[in-house]
């Protein structure tokens, strides 16, 4: 599922929440909740990672 199917889902459930049941309503939001904890950050592409890492490291910084 991608994180613009469960937007979708979640617009869709608050336009329709008086029609839906607890137990759908319980199964979007934990869809959701899943996702938002497994979101590791912005990707990247790798010449871009390179060049963070590279800038990272001159001024010797962590990247999170």
């Amino acid at each position: 599922m991608t994180r613009l199917s469960v937007a979708e889902e979640l617009e869709s459930a608050a336009n329709r929440i008086a029609d839906m049941s607890r137990a759908d309503l319980q199964v979007i939001l934990r869809r959701a909740a899943l996702m938002l904890r497994n979101v590791s950050g912005v990707p990247l592409e790798p010449e871009t990672e390179d060049a963070l890492n590279s800038i990272a490291a001159e001024m010797k910084v962590g990247r999170s």
